[in-house]
């Protein structure tokens, strides 16, 4: 991970750099197997933009659609995959069109090591659908109603293959969801123009079929009314499309480029208290998108993944805020004077002068005669009492010395 960081910055999105594909694919080589480094592989790939590498992430999940397949055919043990491969699939199944992709995408759906983690991606579907409406409305009217029918055909594909029913009764829901989208679109969406035909210069455009010309229809069993939300039967293959840049066609009919999605503008920031940051864990942990999750908390999403790695090595002391270090003080130095060196000259020669100075008086002090030495002190006379005290003995008796006596019985 940090050789990654050396190479491509922290922060690093929507990168269409092919060195850093390359490095994505050979990080993700080991996928679910020993020597696999799960961390890193991820990080590599949410750094690439997916409207570049749509397909090589596409082969990429059907080189990890085929290992786990085999594995649950072949191995009796039940498959064990990182955190961060689990993400990993997850972020490429959201990542991947519908239609273009939509037959590698339903087989993702059996992936028994994803559990009840495949409810939670489907249960996402409406409220992506709902992102591409917001975003993709003032482009093309019709691109989002597009995009909507390709994940309802998705999610009709999912029903239809069965298996864990928790996942089947999510994409009826999801499909519920999107048709109530496809609904309002149907509305929304403003009739074409009639077609008119090409005068010749100077002369009115004249409509193709006048109302009056038109021969009276006859009378027949009335037809049903149309419904909006029938949608034309679409069977997904599971062979690859050949590689075309996903494009609009605007109305002029020339290629207009696919708008990038940009997320909502962000709260601002505010300090988080531990209580904050486990919650934030949580939401990614039960299958709600990590960038998202930090875009709706006004934070960056690599602060959250590393409270992410806090809370998986150390548990919920390691969102703790560590307490400030305090600084000690620091003790004024004294300024040293700058001295030059003449200076420094000068007051070694004035102590040079003092020195010759006093050795000069000294020699000038006569000798002084030798004291002769001081005589013994006489024996002191013993003292006398006060007046109505007893008289000092010179020769007490010894204190005669204390015996423990053994005790009574």
């Amino acid at each position: 991970m940090d050789l990654l960081h050396d190479c491509f910055p922290r922060g690093t999105r929507q990168s269409a750099n092919r060195v850093l594909l390359a490095v994505a694919r050979n990080l993700t080589r080991n996928f679910g197997q020993p020597g696999r480094l799960p961390m890193a592989s991820g990080k590599a790939w949410t750094m690439l933009d997916p409207a570049v590498f749509a397909d090589q992430m596409a082969a990429q999940l059907a080189e990890i659609n085929a290992f786990i397949l085999k594995w649950q055919s072949e191995e009796k043990s039940f498959l064990i995959l990182e955190f961060a491969e689990v993400e990993l699939i997850e972020y490429m199944f959201e990542h991947l069109h519908p239609r273009r992709h939509g037959a590698l995408l339903v087989r993702v759906m059996d992936f028994k090591v994803l559990s009840a983690r495949r409810v939670g991606l489907l249960r996402r579907i409406p409220a992506r659908v709902r992102r591409v409406v917001q975003h993709l409305t003032g482009a093309d009217p019709a691109a989002p109603l597009t995009y909507a029918r390709d994940c309802i055909v998705m999610l009709e594909a999912i029903e239809r293959a069965g298996g864990f029913h928790l996942v089947t009764e999510a994409a009826a829901f999801a499909r519920g969801e999107i048709e109530k989208i496809v609904e309002r679109l149907v509305q929304q969406t403003p009739p074409p123009p009639a077609a008119t035909a090409l005068p010749p210069p100077g002369l009115p455009a004249v409509p193709l079929a006048e109302p009056s010309a038109r021969p009276p229809a006859p009378p027949a069993v009335a037809a049903a009314p149309a419904n909006p939300l029938a949608i034309p039967p679409q069977p997904i293959s599971s062979m690859p499309l050949p590689l075309v840049p996903a494009q609009i066609v605007g109305v002029s009919g020339t290629p207009a480029p696919l708008p990038r999605m940009t997320p909502p503008p962000a709260p601002p920031r505010k300090r988080f208290t531990n209580k904050d940051k486990i919650a934030a864990v949580m939401r990614v942990f039960q299958g709600e998108d990590r960038d998202w999750v930090a875009i709706s908390l006004g934070i960056d999403p690599e602060m959250l993944a590393r409270w992410q790695d806090s809370f998986l090595d150390g548990g919920v002391a390691a969102l703790a805020p560590k307490p400030k270090a305090v600084k000690k003080p620091s003790k004024a130095k004294p300024a040293m004077e700058e001295a030059s060196i003449d200076d420094l000259k000068a007051k070694l020669q004035s102590l040079l002068q003092t020195v010759e100075v006093l050795s000069t008086q000294i020699q000038a002090v006569p000798a002084m005669a030798a004291l002769p030495p001081p005589a013994p002190c006489a024996p002191c006379a013993p003292s006398t009492p006060p007046p109505g005290f007893p008289p000092e003995l010179t020769d007490p008796p010894p204190r005669p010395k204390r015996t423990r006596k053994p005790p009574r019985r």
